[in-house]
């Protein structure tokens, strides 16, 4: 019985020396490319896309060859609500929907040229 004790005691200290202390930022994207289309715009929504409830940027500023918005979006999950995005690839293929998760604090969206757009939401 005290081997399978200690056994279990190494078994949790190993578990827990390998559980991160703290959770890393992370990232939610548009693919670049989807069914053969390169990504060309966005549109975010306060809960489903079916509502309708789009956002408009809160900030916009032109770049040399384009342009950046940028949305703060944690409010939208401080209030109980879900952000999903809709990342747009032309008239040939179908959009993808996002749904970033309640850590996520802001999303930004470039535009240089035909095959130089992305849109990267934030997360703590």
């Amino acid at each position: 019985m005290a081997i399978i004790s200690s056994l279990l005691n190494r078994v949790l200290v190993l578990m827990l020396a390998a559980t991160p202390t703290s959770t890393l930022a992370s990232e939610t994207d548009c693919p670049k490319i989807h069914a053969g289309s390169h990504l060309t715009t966005v549109t975010l929504f306060d809960g489903p896309p079916s509502e309708h409830a789009d956002l408009m940027p809160d900030s916009f500023r032109k770049t040399g060859n384009g342009s950046r918005s940028g949305w703060d979006v944690a409010y939208i999950f401080k209030a109980g609500r879900q952000l999903f995005v809709e990342c747009q690839y032309g008239p040939n293929a179908s959009t993808v929907i996002l749904e970033p998760g309640p850590s996520t604090y802001k999303c930004e969206f470039l535009s240089g040229g035909e095959k130089n757009v992305s849109l990267i939401c934030r997360s703590h």
